[in-house]
């Protein structure tokens, strides 16, 4: 894989590719990648239908309780973020595990 997968929206593409053009990443590499920009682009969705809907959501009996998207949001910021540090691209970081081109 040299580009990011079609699948991914436009600006995930865009970030991808930028890095996949900035660092020499093998194969394996290039999956957890993909992985974490899947995530990105669920969270996007997540945050989207968050703006919409609210925070709160009522239960069957009318009582206000945390939108069940809540829980789906935390794991996937939980996720995208443990992707990048394996790779080493977290901001805390010393040096990415992946070696400059």
């Amino acid at each position: 894989m040299t580009r990011a997968p079609q699948h991914l929206e436009a600006r995930t593409r865009e970030w991808m590719n930028r890095l996949i053009k900035g660092f020499d990443f093998e194969e394996r590499h290039l999956m957890v990648l993909s992985l974490a920009g899947q995530a990105w682009d669920r969270l996007t969705v997540i945050r989207e239908i968050l703006a919409v809907e609210g925070v709160r959501a009522a239960d069957r009996f009318g009582t206000m309780k945390p939108h069940p998207l809540l829980a789906e949001e935390r794991a996937t910021m939980k996720t995208f973020a443990a992707l990048l540090r394996e790779l080493g691209l977290d901001l805390e970081a010393e040096t990415p595990r992946i070696p400059h081109r």
